[in-house]
């Protein structure tokens, strides 16, 4: 399925004509391109789908008093909408959303999700539900997280905003990819590698010496001086530190073995070659 079409009412600059939308896109079964130059409205679009959908990080986007169209006599608007209509519904993707599907004029699957806010009192209700207009339900639980976007914010700096780190955008790219989708996480590759990483720093923590594997698997060099006695030294801290026969001790590894932990990990590194 894919995002078709969205109409917006009274959002930010596109305001509404006797209930005409002020704006209508038609999208492509695909890549998407907005070119356009600055305050042309390329920004709203984007927030009216993040609004509407969700994103898969759990960003914060909530409707504001300036989202509302602001008229030529100054005076916003006290209603907007959005509507987003989803089309190219296979039938295993239809079956998360019998209670909301209608059908196009093709009679063909389509999802049709609105955005309604409302602005009274200084306060903002807003309420999002899908169906046929004015037989709609309240959209939510898996139907609301199978919809949910992934945003990546511009990016102004690659290198540093590509590095690792708890809100890595590498990790949100990656997460969201089919490689990385497992019904048991604990069977992806890279979960093994760290596992047998993480057996190795341990054993560097805590044996007198190490034989290094050769890449044939034979072995290789044996190291004398490893980090054992950095280890003893801590755990002999800790344990007067904390109450007699908590049992604390020390371990290194370099990443915990659940994926998403992993994936905040990975860095993006380009190779210059000359």
């Amino acid at each position: 399925m894919y995002l078709a079409e969205m109409k917006l009412w009274n959002f930010r600059k596109y305001g509404s004509d006797n209930g005409d939308p002020g704006l209508n896109v038609m999208f492509n079964n695909g890549l998407n391109l907005l070119v356009g130059e600055n305050d042309s409205g390329k920004t709203a679009i984007i927030d009216a789908i993040k609004y509407i959908l969700g994103t898969q990080s759990n960003d914060i986007n909530r409707v504001s008093e300036k989202d509302f169209f602001k008229r030529a006599d100054g005076i916003r608007e006290r209603n907007l909408k959005i509507e987003c209509i989803f089309k190219g519904i296979s039938p295993a993707e239809g079956a998360h959303f019998l209670e909301w599907l209608t059908f196009d004029e093709d009679n063909k699957y389509e999802l049709r999700v609105r955005l309604d806010s409302k602005y009274t009192e200084n306060r903002i209700v807003t309420d999002i539900r899908a169906g046929i207009n004015g037989a709609d339900l309240q959209l939510d639980g898996d139907a609301r997280e199978l919809l949910r976007t992934t945003y990546l914010k511009p990016l102004r700096d690659a290198e540093n905003e590509l590095t690792p780190g708890y809100r890595s955008r590498l990790a949100q790219i990656l997460k969201n990819h089919q490689l990385f989708k497992l019904d048991k996480e604990e069977d992806h590759p890279l979960v093994h590698f760290i596992k047998e990483a993480n057996k190795q720093v341990d054993l560097y923590f805590s044996d007198d010496s190490i034989t290094i594997k050769q890449q044939d698997g034979t072995d290789g060099q044996t190291i004398n001086v490893t980090g054992k006695q950095l280890s003893d030294d801590l755990n002999r801290y800790l344990t007067e530190i904390f109450p007699q026969g908590s049992n604390n001790t020390a371990t290194f590894n370099i990443s915990s073995v659940e994926l998403s932990d992993i994936l905040r990990k990975l860095s993006l590194v380009s190779l210059r070659i000359s």
